[in-house]
């Protein structure tokens, strides 16, 4: 795992790190049954950043955290928010006790064609931002803020925290 970013918020965090070629350093931290889960995935990619994501969790939250969905599918940690993304081999994950949101992509991707077309975006960084924001309103029913953009030497990094 080459490299995290943390204490992007004052009261959460936000770790961006690569997805872990080694699949077993992640066993400690995953349950029994997120580890059969994952081996039903075709995609060994997929895999190992759905398994990446939840390890990374429970290393900062405690190895017994549970992870839980709400009734739109976004993810729930505890008494807390998390959000999660990946892009081109990393992953991202932002914890608050408020809604939040994070996008990535590595910054050398094309604007996807229909960021363009459908939503007259015209940069990935406003790429990234849209996404926060669909993200945000899956737990929130408040209109998102402005996402803040968060320095990274790879990726364009979109968050969304209180």
């Amino acid at each position: 795992m080459d490299s995290r970013l943390a204490n992007a918020t004052q009261e959460g965090w936000l770790s961006i790190e690569r997805v872990p070629s080694d699949l077993e350093s992640l066993r400690p931290w995953v349950t029994d049954d997120e580890w059969v889960e994952a081996a039903t995935f075709r995609s060994s990619e997929r895999r190992a950043e759905w398994l990446g994501w939840r390890a990374l969790i429970r290393r900062r939250l405690g190895a017994d955290t549970p992870i839980s969905y709400n009734e739109k599918g976004a993810p729930l940690v505890g008494a807390g928010y998390i959000s999660v993304s990946h892009s081109a081999g990393w992953i991202a994950v932002l914890w608050s006790p408020f809604p939040c949101a994070v996008d990535i992509e590595l910054s050398s991707r094309p604007l996807p064609p229909a960021a363009a077309e459908r939503y007259g975006i015209s940069s990935l960084q406003d790429w990234c931002s849209h996404e926060a924001r669909v993200k945000f309103a899956s737990l929130s029913s408040s209109p998102p803020p402005v996402p803040r953009i968060v320095p990274h030497s790879d990726l364009v990094v979109a968050a969304i925290y209180i």
